[in-house]
This record gives C-alpha cells, sequence and structure tokens, in this order.
C-alpha cells in the first residue's frame, strides 16, 4: 500500500501530497468500518487529482477498496 501512495504523490506538492495521503488512508478506514458514504466523499475528491502520472496507481486503489466511481473515472 505504501508503495501505491508513494507512487501517488511523487510529483504532488507537499500540502496536496498530504491531502493524497489522508484521504488514501481514509478510503481505507472507510472500507474497513464499512462506511460508504465516507469512501463515496474520499472518491470525490480524488477524482480532481487524477492525471497521467497516478492514473494506474488511484485505479489500483479503486479496484481494492471497491470505489466504483474513481474506476470508472480512472
Amino acid at each position: 500500500r505504501r508503495f501505491v501512495i508513494s507512487r501517488v504523490t511523487s510529483v504532488r506538492a507537499p500540502a496536496v501530497a498530504y491531502l493524497l495521503l489522508l484521504l488514501l488512508d481514509l478510503i481505507e478506514s472507510a472500507d474497513m468500518f464499512v462506511l460508504p458514504q465516507l469512501r463515496e466523499a474520499c472518491e470525490y475528491f480524488l477524482l480532481q487529482y487524477v492525471d497521467h502520472d497516478n492514473v494506474v496507481q488511484l485505479f489500483q486503489v479503486a479496484s481494492r477498496y471497491n470505489c466504483a466511481g474513481l474506476r470508472r473515472f480512472a
């Protein structure tokens, strides 16, 4: 998981990288505690940061945590 996160944040400014790390941790927690509304909110924000540098990694995260909206976009 840390490999994916480091690849997602490798080309981002520190503040954005921190936000992405936080969102990815929240998605993992939302999946663990079955909180679909939290997962969907995180997906919404992550969609704003999908680019050619992180699309594969975010697709992997979306597949792992059942984030249908993010997976369709990525």
